[in-house]
């Protein structure tokens, strides 16, 4: 891999060389949840959307036509601190798809038919995996929320969007423009080819963002996604809490293992599943760590549970063929998008955004291995000091 040229407008690329038959790409943008000021909600994952809704130069439709027929995928996601773009395709299409992708942070169009087209996508997403929760929560919602007061932590950048009306085409060039169109991404490629050809054709591609208002470009009608069946689920509950940063890298590996020790205790006597954060996606170091346990059943009986499982960990440290397991599990957990290359490029794009070091994820993945029985101990008993968070559901 060559050292990250910066272009001048503060694209950082990285280019890995990998053979085979396929290449995979991510950009990461500083812009997420977060970035959205008072009284906006939702704008960024709306942002997300939209950048896949067509160009002045490629209409609606045509950059996934092209993407396909090159034998790819592309998608994206949002989360508190960072949108990413990834996706694949055969290596002898790496040129063309490098510029597609360019274009649709340059010369993305979004007239106000298209936002409230995509506003109606979001909120059937969002009440999908709303009401699709067997648990009956949602921790990108309820357990912030119920967590932390302050606006960088609590705020509601995923489900409010659904309850409110479209944004104006010039409501969302403004927010684009002061959060994409100030960013420094990171866009990591890996493929076989030739290195600094790659970083050429990427600077040449990425210009710096840009996204205008336009008038509606069809009829003046809204397009309604069919709402999802609501399942089905148990009465559950969830129990949060959440410690306080920065964070030592010992304290947090150590947290991941008890995590999974909770995972194999819990599960089979509660059907229960922990994870720290969003699902155990990358955040940021500074940032307070929170771990929520969702069971179905009654909140009492998941905290008598989860307390009874931390005391006893405190009180007798479990045995260290035990803790092995444990971190021996978690490691699977976290190296499993390593053997998927499109993850696998995410992750290095992600780890270098937030932490400047795309061996971030991999740097914890060796630290597990030293994790103690008194470590774990230890954990727990800071765990247990926490001011813990029920969220029941009827």
């Amino acid at each position: 891999m060559i050292p990250a040229p910066t272009a001048p407008w503060g694209l950082s690329v990285h280019v890995e060389r990998a053979p085979g038959p396929q290449f995979t790409w991510a950009s990461a943008w500083p812009v997420g949840f977060r970035s959205e000021g008072p009284g906006e909600h939702g704008l960024a994952h709306l942002c997300e959307h939209l950048l896949f809704q067509g160009t002045d130069a490629h209409p609606k439709l045509d950059y996934f036509r092209r993407v396909e027929a090159a034998g790819g995928i592309a998608n994206a996601r949002t989360r508190p601190d960072y949108t990413v773009h990834f996706g694949s395709a055969r290596a002898t299409h790496w040129r063309e798809i490098l510029r597609l992708e360019g274009d649709r942070f340059h010369g993305t169009v979004a007239p106000a038919d298209v936002i409230a087209n995509q506003q109606a996508v979001v909120a059937a997403e969002v009440q999908e995996k709303l009401l699709g929760n067997p648990r009956g929560t949602y921790p990108w919602v309820d357990v912030p929320r119920a967590l932390f007061a302050d606006p960088a932590h609590a705020h509601d950048g995923y489900a409010a969007p659904a309850l409110a009306p479209a944004p104006t085409p010039a409501t969302v060039a403004a927010f684009y423009r002061s959060t994409y169109g100030q960013a420094r991404p990171v866009l990591w490629l890996r493929g076989p080819f030739e290195e600094r050809e790659a970083v050429a054709v990427m600077e040449e591609s990425f210009a710096p963002p840009r996204m205008e208002p336009k008038p509606r470009r069809g009829a003046a009608r809204t397009h309604r996604m069919p709402s999802p069946a609501v399942p089905s689920h148990p009465a559950g509950s969830a129990l949060a809490w959440a410690l306080s940063g920065p964070w030592v890298h010992k304290q947090f590996t150590a947290l991941l293992v008890l995590v999974e020790a909770m995972n194999d205790i819990l599960a089979p006597a509660l059907g229960a599943i922990a994870y720290w954060g969003m699902f155990d996606e990358p955040c940021q170091m500074s940032d307070p760590l929170y771990v929520t346990v969702e069971a179905p059943g009654s909140p009492d009986r998941l905290r008598t549970a989860v307390r009874d499982l931390l005391s006893g960990l405190v009180r007798t440290p479990p045995a260290a063929a035990t803790v092995e397991g444990w971190a021996a599990s978690r490691l699977l957990t976290l190296r499993r998008p390593e053997a998927d290359p499109v993850e696998y490029t995410v992750r290095r794009a992600v780890d270098t955004l937030l932490h400047d070091d795309p061996a971030f994820t991999r740097a914890r993945c060796d630290e597990l291995t030293s994790v103690s029985a008194a470590d774990v101990a230890e954990a727990a008993a800071r765990v247990l000091e926490a001011d813990w968070v029920v969220l029941p559901h009827e």
